[in-house]
């Protein structure tokens, strides 16, 4: 069944001690991960759960783990990608700029001092990020010079880490703007994308790297409250960050489905229960 995350009321607590210690029944809480959270019922562990505040509604907490997890998996690989000493100030590249986890990364970047240059691939998508998310600067990689753009941008700073979620043809364009012995950081991949040329990676010499959410799940369990709580500040200090393309009541869920997979789409796909 669709769905990983969501969010809901507790109406029963297991035994667990430590569960009824953090919990209690009729408590609003956010979760991930969940098998089926399309559903009018879930079983979920207890420190899978994340209490939320009343500011924060529905719509934000039903999506606001996943990606800001990712987002927050990729900037500790994008650090830890750096050459020592680390010198200030810290450009990234990242493309895909326009999605959830591409706004995410941005802000996490910004809030720890990290500038960074956006790419997305059209015109319109790079105006209506710069309303939703202004700041750094945004790129259409529709534009015939965007990588001078992209060059000047940086203004002659070094460019050791990009972060690339399209795959194929586009790693090559990045791999020509990342600096000598730099890092692309792939987490994702359009299905229309070809293969990409890894001989463009060898002439300054880069790393691409795969990062995936499955990492994230290896962690300590105090280093995944944290970034349950980094959602939790990103969802009450910038709520313009989670987009919902449209929410379903729970008898549409097959036209949920098809929006959910849909290309195009803008936001999340929300599906909303009977309770």
């Amino acid at each position: 069944m669709p769905g990983f995350e969501g969010v809901g009321t507790i109406l029963r607590l297991g035994t667990n001690p430590k569960a009824a210690k953090r919990f209690s029944e009729g408590q609003r809480v956010a979760f991930f991960p969940a098998m089926g959270s399309w559903a009018e019922y879930v079983i979920v562990r207890y420190n899978s759960l994340l209490p939320v505040p009343d500011e924060i509604s529905d719509q934000i907490a039903a999506q606001m783990l996943i990606n800001t997890i990712i987002a927050s998996v990729l900037i500790k690989a994008g650090h830890n990608s750096l050459k020592a000493p680390i010198t200030l100030p810290v450009h990234i590249l990242q493309n895909a700029a326009a999605s959830g986890v591409g706004r995410l990364l941005t802000q996490i970047a910004l809030d720890r001092g990290v500038r960074p240059i956006r790419l997305v691939r059209s015109n319109q998508s790079a105006q209506r990020l710069r309303s939703v998310l202004p700041g750094p600067p945004v790129y259409s990689t529709s534009d015939s010079n965007w990588k001078e753009q992209v060059r000047e941008a940086w203004g002659g700073h070094k460019l050791e880490v990009a972060f690339d979620a399209v795959g194929g043809k586009a790693i090559d364009a990045l791999a020509a703007l990342v600096d000598d012995g730099g890092t692309i950081i792939n987490f994702g991949s359009l299905e229309s994308n070809m293969g990409t040329n890894i001989y463009s990676l060898a002439p300054n010499n880069l790393a691409l790297k795969s990062v995936s959410i499955m990492s994230w799940f290896r962690l300590a369990e105090d280093e995944k409250r944290k970034d349950f709580e980094l959602a939790l500040s990103l969802a009450s200090n910038h709520p313009e960050l989670f987009e919902v393309a449209h929410e379903y009541e729970f008898g549409d869920f097959q036209k949920a489905i098809q929006h959910a997979s849909s290309s195009g789409k803008t936001g999340l796909v929300l599906l909303k229960g009977p309770i």
